[in-house]
């Protein structure tokens, strides 16, 4: 009887002890499996081809008329988490290059330029499936608008450098079972520099005699009022994702002697390709954000 409660005993024990061990177990599977699906880094890269028109295109350096008329543009950007801040910093870089032609009765004007804005977003705030950034940047441009009539100082060249602030909301949505991600991006240059010669002063007698007029000019919104507003669209289909993008950028000066202004609007459609990377080197496709 009494090596019978002993086995009984040591049973017991043997089923307490596995249970306590299985649990355990789980609790510990369960811990590294969420910690697998942590990304330690996240970096989004995308990239459009854009077709819209150039609504204004004044340069009282070459003509005082409003020129208007189409432009192609391509646009790269690139989204990534930084290794400090905790997870609510990133960083953006885009990249905007386009070529328009314009006229005005019998007068025409090319107009060519290359943005490129660098941004340090932080994430403010997170709401379910929103999300809402801040964070300065700094912008630089340089283009040229070329008068496609015979003159003296056919064509103008544009350069400037702002620092800036950007505001950006993203939403995450579910339309008919398709994953959309909506995002809405806002960016101010603020102060800086930018290029502007007299009226009538040529590049020659600027770079070749070096003429004293100034013509570097302080930007800032009292004289250069500029914004530029950018709508995305991103549509998952399995393992890809479409964008539509939708874009208003207004560029201005003006000085005592000169103006210039440059408005653009832009539809287009282009790719995004996420990265990340996951302790440890496990498959990321299935981990895509929307």
């Amino acid at each position: 009887m009494k090596d019978k409660h002993s086995l009984s005993d040591v049973c017991a024990c043997a089923i307490f002890l596995i249970g306590c061990l299985t649990l355990t177990l789980s609790a510990s599977a369960q811990d590294v499996a969420d910690d697998l699906l942590l990304p330690t880094s996240f970096h989004r890269s995308s990239g459009t081809i854009n077709i819209g028109g150039i609504n204004r295109c004044y340069d009282s350096y070459l003509s005082p008329n409003n020129y208007s008329g189409l432009a192609i543009s391509g646009m790269v950007e690139t989204w990534q988490q930084v290794k400090w801040g905790g997870g609510r910093w990133f960083e953006q870089d885009m990249y905007d290059t386009y070529v328009g032609l314009t006229t005005f009765g019998q007068g025409a004007a090319l107009a060519a330029f290359e943005n490129f804005t660098y941004a340090l977003p932080w994430r403010v705030a997170a709401f379910d499936e929103y999300r809402f950034y801040v964070g300065p940047e700094v912008q630089a441009r340089l283009g040229v608008v070329y008068n496609l009539r015979n003159s003296n100082n056919p064509a103008n060249v544009k350069a400037a450098l702002h620092a800036g602030a950007m505001g950006r909301a993203e939403a995450n949505l579910d339309v008919s079972g398709v994953p959309v991600c909506l995002a809405y991006q806002l960016d101010l240059p603020l102060i800086g520099g930018f290029f502007a010669p007299e009226y009538t002063q040529s590049l020659y007698e600027i770079f070749t005699l070096d003429n004293e007029s100034p013509v570097i000019h302080f930007a800032s919104p009292a004289n250069c009022f500029s914004t530029r507003q950018l709508v995305t669209i991103d549509v998952t289909h399995r393992h890809s994702i479409t964008r539509f993008s939708l874009g208003y950028d207004v560029y201005q000066w003006h000085t005592s002697t000169a103006a210039f202004a440059i408005h653009t609007f832009q539809v287009g459609i282009g790719y995004v390709h996420n990265f990340y990377t996951i302790r440890p080197h496990e498959t990321a496709s299935q981990y895509i954000p929307y």
